[in-house]
């Protein structure tokens, strides 16, 4: 800088933080630090290695060999490990991924990807994100961005990603981290094409010795010495699901010879031990006979006590379910059991389709009334359609809001086959009060193809019900959180539509607070269609939209202020307020805009909601700047700002920012618009925001002679 004037400004690579520069500088300043993304844990998601774990030494060597490699070459690993189900693709990844993970300091991951039925790479990359610490909001909805940011997150720092049970290549190429001593594991039956650089790990059957050590490992004494072993090795032809069970029934004190005469039979295949499941199952009591049979319900593979009583129609399944694993029907992983894809094929050939039908709509019945109870604990202060909900009005939530969350977000795959289970057999009132159920995991966590997916099946629902005559509030509701998930991915015009068909279904069915939020939606999807708060031109580049928002928001406003004082919902006329303030301001009608705005300040301070009042106030400050009063918007916006940081809101702190810069900027100073933005990118940039880069490319504009 010039030393003209006397003053020498000087900025070094020692100075470390948030640097401001002034020559002069009159009234207050205030400096607002970025909000930094919250310490988590480092996600540990492999599973535990088995103690029964034996041979498969030349595939374990192989894999050390290929990752070897991929070190000396500075690249991650991809290794496919492919054979037959019930042949230990799974058992063999556990115990190598076990063998290096404390060589691997960055995120350990797996995902099951065909556990309800394919899962698609964006879901799953969406869900890893999260768990990393990605706030939902600041995800995209496209898999390519979704694909970049998780790269971005796990760059530099060696990873691990266990995909299991692949169907499709497409499922597994968006996930494979670039950083070299990174290891992604595939295991699959076969797969439709090449993962490209992937070392093949083809796993066929057991040795006999093998085979033996095992039964031994899993029965508690050796059986190599006795007589019969040749024909056991022989029966069990190399599977090792066959001699896990067979080591069971032996631990559960049944006869060598007895067990080797079951054993006898046709040749099949490894992944085809039906002869010892039929064997194992004829020696469970009624009970746990009726446990194991009802597992055929189930919507996932990994289950709990709970879901299997419910499954089998009881109380309690602890005890049945006990001897079913100690039959070897089913084994234990951590805190949950599973049923192997072998056992469930099984399970498809042992139940009647009466019973299997039978079982799934209890399973679905089991779903709907926990995700009801984990949807109210989550949001226990927004309106509820539906007698499921009456259990908890006005009570304390049963869950914590953590405890909710993380429950809705574990079972998001098993609650969609659910609504896609009941959706495909005409069960429509399940269908739309499970979509129902997802809107505090829809709101807060934002999985979009999960939201749409449950709303559009819920749409076709709610209007076969309300073609019936029966719960016709919910075609509206049904339309409304549709159009939410639109709008929050940024398909506008698909927002509008949905939000006018909820409009046009919640007036036919007479539901009047189902239509103030659907009124009040539609407006807000016009007026983001419009672009008139789109930083930093704050102008309306579709004057009919905004137009069409002011109607629709004014028209959700009298309907609120015309609801009984009874049953009035003081925060939604304040807010009703607001939103007509935002649409008058984007109209041009600077004058009623500020008045509206005014009064939705003064009722968000009565009602001590801090958040609402603070993006209340950014409303007002870039209405008074459309306005001209740039003097007057200043001191809003800086009040706003001190709000919604005590608040902790980030997303809404750029916001902020932005608009200050925006101020800054056409009061003359584009250098210090540009220190503002320097703030608000800090804050991206700490939570690695997709809006990072237009921030950039605008604060570059600013500092450009």
């Amino acid at each position: 800088m010039t030393q003209a004037d006397g003053y020498t400004n000087r900025a070094t690579a020692e100075m470390i933080g948030t640097l401001t520069q002034f020559r002069d500088l009159y009234g207050g300043m205030h400096l607002h630090l970025p909000e930094q993304r919250k310490e988590r844990a480092v996600p540990r998601m492999l599973g535990p290695r088995n103690v029964h774990y034996t041979d498969r030494e030349d595939q374990l060597a192989a894999l050390d060999a290929a990752r070897a490699r991929a070190i000396e070459r500075g690249v991650p690993l991809v290794a496919v490990c492919l054979g037959p189900d019930g042949i230990g693709k799974s058992e063999l990844v556990t115990e190598w991924l076990g063998r290096i993970a404390h060589d691997v300091p960055g995120p350990h991951l797996y995902a099951d990807m065909n556990e309800t039925g394919p899962v698609t790479a964006k879901e799953v990359l969406g869900r890893f994100l999260r768990l990393m610490g990605e706030p939902p909001e600041d995800l995209p909805d496209d898999l390519a961005e979704l694909t970049g940011l998780f790269r971005t997150r796990t760059h530099g720092v060696p990873s691990i990603v266990f995909l299991d049970n692949v169907v499709l290549t497409a499922q597994a190429r968006p996930l494979l981290p670039d950083t070299p001593g990174s290891v992604m594991v595939v295991t699959a039956r076969g797969l439709d094409g090449t993962l490209r650089g992937a070392v093949p790990v083809p796993l066929g059957r057991m040795a006999d010795a093998a085979v033996l050590e095992l039964v031994a490992r899993v029965a508690g004494f050796g059986v190599a010495a006795d007589p019969r072993s040749g024909e056991l090795a022989a029966a069990l032809d190399g599977s090792p699901l066959r001699a896990f069970t067979a080591g069971m029934q032996l631990a559960l004190g049944q006869p060598l010879a007895e067990l080797v005469g079951e054993l006898r039979g046709p040749a099949s295949a490894p992944d085809e031990p039906t002869g010892l499941l039929d064997a194992a199952y004829r020696r469970l009591s009624p009970d746990a006979a009726r446990v194991y049979r009802a597992l055929v319900g189930l919507l996932r593979r990994r289950f709990t006590v709970p879901m299997a009583a419910a499954a089998a129609g009881l109380d309690d399944a602890a005890a049945p379910l006990a001897e079913v694993v100690a039959a070897g029907l089913v084994r234990v992983e951590g805190s949950a059991h599973v049923v192997d894809t072998v056992t469930r094929k099984h399970l498809d050939g042992l139940v009647a389709e009466a019973e299997k039908e039978a079982a799934l709509g209890r399973v679905v019945d089991w779903y709907l009334a926990e995700c009801v109870k984990a949807d109210y604990s989550a949001m226990p202060k927004r309106w509820h359609l539906g007698e499921a909900y009456t259990a908890y009005k006005d009570g304390p939530p049963p869950l914590t809001e953590a405890d909710a969350m993380a429950w809705l977000e574990d079972e998001m795959d098993a609650v969609l086959a659910a609504v896609r289970a009941a959706s495909a057999r005409g069960w429509h009132r399940h269908v739309v009060r499970l979509a129902e159920a997802q809107w505090a995991l829809c709101l807060k966590r934002k999985p979009y193809d999960h939201w749409r997916a449950c709303y559009e099946l819920g749409v076709l629902s709610a209007t076969e019900l309300a073609t019936e005559g029966t719960d016709a509030r919910f075609l509206g509701r049904m339309h409304c959180g549709l159009g939410f998930a639109h709008l929050g991915a940024g398909r506008i015009d698909d927002a509008v539509a949905a939000f006018t068909a909820a409009r046009a279904a919640d007036a036919a069915a007479g539901h009047v607070r189902g239509l103030a939020t659907a009124v009040e939606s539609l407006g807000l999807a016009l007026l983001a269609r419009s672009g008139a708060e789109l930083l930093p031109d704050l102008r309306a580049r579709d004057a009919d939209a905004a137009s069409r928002a002011l109607a629709a928001l004014e028209e959700n406003r009298s309907i609120n202020l015309s609801v009984p004082a009874s049953l009035a919902d003081a925060r939604a006329t304040v807010l009703a307020e607001r939103h007509v303030g935002r649409a008058l301001s984007a109209t041009g009608d600077h004058a009623r805009a500020l008045a509206c705005l005014e009064t939705a300040r003064h009722g968000f301070a009565a009602l001590d909601d801090r958040y609402n009042l603070g993006k209340t106030m950014v409303d007002h400050g870039q209405a008074l700047i459309r306005a001209d009063r740039l003097t007057d918007a200043a001191p809003v916006l800086r009040e706003a700002l001190e709000l919604l940081r005590a608040d902790e809101s980030p997303a809404e702190v750029v916001r902020a920012l932005e608009t200050i810069s925006v101020l800054t900027h056409r009061g003359g100073d584009p250098e210090g618009a540009a220190l503002w933005l320097d703030l608000a990118l800090e804050n991206l940039r700490a939570r690695s925001h997709p809006h990072t880069p237009t921030l950039e490319s605008r604060k570059s504009t600013l500092t450009t002679p």
